[in-house]
């Protein structure tokens, strides 16, 4: 057997070994999606049966019913939609003028306050919800689509920031001042030549946001009663007496699912590509 032979079975070796090993993480990771859909789709004697039943014999939409029509699901629903879409508006505003000031402008306290925006990003949620609690609840924000919107903006800005600071870097001055000489002032300059070229990172960094204010469960739980609870929060709802409603709280998990999974599907051209150079150059 020649060398190059060799070469070229080591090769083909590796490969059955790269593409087995990513079979099996894509199969250990997707089983709880499977089992997800699977259980909500299970009358409801085979939600409790044991040993589980892995593949359902028959399928069945009851505890779908019973989640849309007979609990506050739709409300929870459009609370969390509303929630999540404002606070990720907002989160790419702020998180635009933000990073813009810090890459073009020069301050006494950019390098200080570049590093709490950055710190925060690893805070844990115990930290900071007592002095949201304590703001929302002296304005009277609490228990509202506002209060919880902008104590959203407290995890999702700063990873905003950072993110879209990295891809700021790599757009060259001289554009901004030829549209400047054409008779921009900056914010058009902003406006018209540097938002189209970070297209790719502010579609990435608005899903990373909308997935995060969608999901988010400790604030909402503090900072939220019954007007303006989130779907995340209601789903603790489907547990009665310490008896957990196994089916209803799958079936809610997968209509829950569904605007993340649909957002993510239409970014995912712009995901790697703004996450990786985001990320990159910062």
């Amino acid at each position: 057997m020649t060398i190059w032979r060799r070469i070229e079975l080591r090769k083909l070796f590796s490969k059955i070994i790269i593409y087995v090993c990513v079979s099996v993480l894509a199969v250990f990771s997707s089983f709880p999606v499977y089992w997800m859909v699977a259980t909500s789709l299970k009358p409801v004697e085979d939600v409790y049966r044991v040993p589980p039943l892995w593949i359902p014999d028959q399928l069945s939409t009851v505890h779908y019913k019973r989640v849309i029509f007979d609990s506050l699901f739709s409300q929870w629903f459009i609370n969390s939609l509303i929630i999540a879409t404002v606070a990720t508006i907002l989160s790419i505003i702020i998180g635009i003028l933000a990073a813009y000031a810090f890459i073009r402008f020069r301050f006494f306290t950019k390098k200080i306050l570049f590093g709490l925006v950055t710190l925060s990003r690893v805070l844990p949620r115990a930290v900071i919800i007592i002095p949201l609690f304590i703001i929302t609840n002296q304005v009277r924000l609490v228990d509202t689509h506002v209060g919880l919107i902008f104590s959203y903006l407290a995890i999702t800005v700063p990873l905003s920031v950072w993110l879209l600071s990295g891809f700021l870097r790599s757009v060259p001055k001289e554009l901004e001042e030829a549209a400047m000489i054409d008779g921009c002032n900056r914010l058009q300059a902003l406006y018209r030549v540097v938002v189209p070229i970070c297209k790719p990172a502010i579609v990435a960094v608005a899903a990373i946001s909308f997935r995060m204010a969608w999901n988010e469960f400790f604030l909402g739980l503090v900072l939220s009663r019954t007007n303006a609870r989130p779907l995340s929060v209601g789903l603790t709802f489907y547990e009665i007496e310490e008896i957990a409603d196994y089916g209803a709280i799958m079936a809610a998990s997968t209509l829950m699912v569904i605007p993340v999974l649909f957002i993510f599907i239409i970014t995912q051209k712009y995901l790697l590509k703004g996450l990786g150079e985001g990320a990159l150059k910062g």
